[in-house]
C-alpha cells in the first residue's frame, strides 16, 4: 500500500483545483468593463466562461494520459505555466477574438494540470479513503468560487480588469514553484510497467463505465443551476440582486454540510453506498421542483428547496463517483480520470447551454431537464454495470 498524503500536498492538490474556479469567478465583476474597453457586447466577454468549460474538459483529455507516460509531477508544472503563460496574454488582449482564444489557453493548462490531482489521489489510495480525501480537497476548493467575486472586485478598487489576470499569472506560477519544491520526482522504475489503456477501453469497462454515466448527468445539474438561477430567481421570481446572493447561499451552505457530512459517513460506509444516498438526496430536489413548476409556480420556496437539495447533492456525489470510478484503473489513473474529467465538463457545458437556450420565462425547461438528469444518474448506478468494486 503506498504511503499516505501528506497534508501540505493536500493543500498544494487544492490549490491546483481551485485554480479554474478562481479563473471563471474572479473576473465576473469586470465583464462589463472589459466589454466596454474591447468595445463589443458584455454576452460575447461572457461566451469566455463556457469557453474554459470546454478547454478546461480538452485539457484534462490531453493530460491525463501524457501523465501516465511522463509523470503527475511534470505534467502538473506544464499544465501550470501554460495556465500562468495565457494569463500573461490575455493582459495584452486587444480584442473579444484574442481574448476567446487565450482563454482557451488558458483553460487548457488548467486541465492539465486538474487531471493529474485525482490521479496522485488514486496513486496514494483508494477506496473510501481516496474519496475522503477528495472530499477535503472539494472543500478547500469550494473557497474559491465563494471568494474570488471578492477577489475580483477588490482588484478593480486599485487598478483595471488586466490587475485580474495579472493576479492569475502570480498565483498559478507560485503554484508551480511549490509543485517543484513539494511533489516529489516519480521513480523512473514505475513508468515501465504500465500497461496503457484507450479512452475506449476505459469507456468500455463492464462495471467503471456507469460512474462515468452517472457523474456525467448528475454534474450537469450543478451547470444547468450556475447557468440559470439568476434568470429563475431575478427575472421570473423578480428578487433584487442581494437577495438572490441569499438564496445561492444557500446552495453552498448545504454543499458544504454535504461534504462534511460525506466524509463523516465513509468512516461507517463505502463510496458506492454513499453515491446511492446523495443521488437519492438529488432526485428528491428534482421533484421538488417539477411540483413547484406543476402546482405551485409563483411559489418561491419549492425552487429555493429544490435547487439546494439537486445542486448540495453534487457535493456527495463527486468525491465517491470518481473513487468508485478510479478503483477499476489503478495502473492507468491518469487517462481515467482524464475520461472522467473530460466527460463531466463537457457534458455540463452542453447540456446547460441546451436548457439555457430554451429557457421560455418558465420554470419547466430547468425543472424537466434536471429531473432527467437526476432520474438517469440513479437508473445508471442501480441497473448499469455490476457493483463489485477492485480492493
Amino acid at each position: 500500500m503506498p504511503n499516505p498524503i501528506p497534508l501540505k500536498l493536500t493543500i498544494l492538490l487544492a490549490c491546483i483545483f481551485a485554480l479554474s474556479p478562481l479563473a471563471i469567478d474572479t473576473y465576473l465583476p469586470a465583464v462589463t468593463l472589459i466589454a466596454d474597453d474591447l468595445n463589443t457586447q458584455a454576452e460575447l466577454v461572457s461566451m469566455t466562461v463556457s469557453l474554459y468549460v470546454m478547454g478546461l474538459a480538452f485539457g484534462q483529455l490531453i493530460g491525463g494520459p501524457l501523465s501516465d507516460k511522463y509523470g503527475r509531477r511534470r505534467l502538473m508544472l506544464i499544465g501550470l505555466l501554460i495556465f500562468s503563460f495565457a494569463s500573461c496574454l490575455l493582459i495584452t488582449a486587444q480584442n473579444v477574438e484574442l481574448l476567446w482564444l487565450y482563454r482557451l489557453i488558458q483553460a487548457l493548462g488548467g486541465g492539465i494540470s486538474a487531471v493529474c490531482v485525482p490521479a496522485i489521489i488514486r496513486d496514494h489510495v483508494s477506496g473510501a479513503q481516496a474519496a475522503k480525501l477528495l472530499s477535503f480537497i472539494a472543500l478547500l476548493m469550494m473557497l474559491a468560487p465563494a471568494i474570488a467575486p471578492s477577489i475580483g472586485a477588490g482588484i478593480l478598487k486599485f487598478t483595471d480588469w488586466h490587475g485580474i489576470f495579472i493576479f492569475l499569472a502570480f498565483f498559478s506560477a507560485m503554484t508551480a514553484l511549490a509543485t517543484k519544491l513539494i511533489l516529489k520526482k516519480p521513480r523512473k522504475d514505475n513508468a515501465k510497467s504500465l500497461q496503457k489503456m484507450s479512452f475506449k477501453q476505459i469507456l468500455s469497462h463492464p462495471q467503471a463505465y456507469k460512474y462515468v454515466l452517472a457523474q456525467a448527468f448528475g454534474y450537469s445539474v450543478l451547470m444547468i443551476f450556475l447557468a440559470n438561477s439568476p434568470l429563475i430567481y431575478m427575472e421570473y421570481f423578480k428578487l433584487t440582486s442581494s437577495q438572490f446572493s441569499m438564496v445561492f447561499s444557500v446552495n453552498v451552505v448545504v454543499i458544504i454540510f454535504n461534504n462534511r457530512l460525506n466524509s463523516f459517513l465513509l468512516n461507517k460506509f463505502e463510496p458506492d453506498t454513499l453515491l446511492k444516498v446523495f443521488f437519492a438526496m438529488q432526485i428528491t430536489g428534482a421533484l421538488i421542483l417539477l411540483t413547484g413548476a406543476t402546482l405551485f409556480p409563483h411559489q418561491v420556496a419549492f425552487s429555493i428547496i429544490g435547487f439546494a437539495l439537486s445542486v448540495g447533492a453534487i457535493s456527495g456525489i463527486g468525491p465517491n463517483a470518481q473513487a468508485c470510478f478510479l478503483n477499476y484503473f489503478p495502473n492507468n489513473s491518469g487517462a481515467a480520470s482524464a475520461t472522467f474529467g473530460f466527460i463531466q465538463y463537457a457534458s455540463g457545458a452542453i447540456i446547460s447551454a441546451v436548457v439555457s437556450y430554451f429557457y421560455n420565462q418558465t420554470l419547466w425547461p430547468v425543472s424537466i431537464t434536471i429531473a432527467f438528469c437526476a432520474g438517469f444518474s440513479m437508473f445508471a448506478i442501480h441497473y448499469l454495470g455490476k457493483t463489485q468494486l477492485v480492493k
